[in-house]
């Protein structure tokens, strides 16, 4: 008994020494190093879950951030996109080693080289020789760059690009690259990569407050009215530019009859960019974890690896 309360001490302690200097660090970055305006943390340890906050949601506005608050996570998309990989692959709808080709249209040249073409695979490992960005892009409206980048011209781009080395020879991080394998995957699945990011991965993961375009609840809501009005046509910026490159801003309404959807050409055949709450992800952690641990044990017990 006494080492267990001991022991419980000991993680307690650590807890705070760790909430300390998690504190210090946020203290650091915004009112020292001037790098954010407003930051949340979540940990997750023995005693469960954890959400810090420190700073301002916006500028003008001293709300301090906490696990409800809707953060725009720009390219860590691309993880989700290489999520969405991975289970069509479990799905047996597609395979790493497939060609990109494969998919596309006849009439599209993808570009190879010494008979290497370039695979699912090599656009999610960002090794596929395609540059970072494609060399015909010159969006008209710098404020919303990707809003005037259609298929057309990615497919004439691909078709009269040499590569200068071969697919899967070098790393090269890629914003072109992803892009293009989250334009298959749609394509592949019939649905647009909004739809099928929201029936692989958020819905079974219970991640509600996720979502490429705002609830009409949340839109509503004080920061829903300032997220449109920064990315909505309001300011700047259009409420669904998306792109292959996954550096869209994308927060307009999920349901039809809210906030009228106005996309892009290229929003149907790209990666956006989403949006997401600590708390949810968090919570959506917890169920990973779960689900490959429970898929580990079924594993075990029939003898698979």
């Amino acid at each position: 008994m006494t080492k267990r309360i001991l022991g419980i001490l000991a993680v307690s302690s650590l807890a705070a020494a760790v909430g300390d200097d998690l504190h210090g660090i946020l203290v650091n970055r915004v009112d020292e190093a001037k790098k954010a305006v407003g930051i949340v943390v979540g940990t997750i340890d023995q005693n469960g879950r954890h959400v810090t906050g420190y700073g301002k949601v916006a500028k003008d506005r001293n709300q301090v951030p906490d696990g409800d608050t809707v953060f725009e996570i720009g390219s860590i998309t691309k993880v989700f996109t290489s999520l969405l990989l991975a289970d069509m692959v479990e799905r047996g709808e597609v395979a790493l080693d497939d060609p990109v080709a494969k998919y596309l249209l006849k009439t599209v040249k993808m570009p190879s080289r010494n008979g290497r073409e370039i695979t699912l695979l090599d656009l999610s490992e960002q090794r596929s020789g395609l540059p970072r960005m494609p060399s015909n892009f010159k969006p008209k409206d710098p404020a919303n760059p990707y809003a005037d980048y259609d298929p057309p011209k990615l497919y004439e781009f691909l078709s009269g690009y040499t590569l200068t080395r071969d697919p899967g020879e070098k790393y090269e991080y890629s914003n072109l690259a992803v892009g293009l394998l989250g334009h298959v995957l749609s394509l592949r699945s019939g649905m647009s990569y909004e739809e099928l990011l929201r029936k692989r991965i958020l819905e079974p993961l219970g991640m509600t407050s996720t979502s490429i375009v705002l609830s009409a609840e949340f839109a509503k809501t004080p920061e829903g009215q300032m997220l449109r009005s920064r990315w909505d046509g309001i300011s700047s910026r259009s409420t669904a530019t998306c792109s292959g490159t996954t550096a869209a801003r994308a927060v307009i309404d999920l349901s039809p009859d809210s906030i009228p959807r106005r996309r892009p050409p290229w929003s149907h055949c790209a990666t956006p960019r989403l949006a997401l709450t600590i708390s949810v992800l968090m919570c959506s952690t917890d169920c990973h974890v779960a689900a490959v641990e429970g898929a580990h044990s079924d594993r075990r017990q029939t003898g698979g690896s």
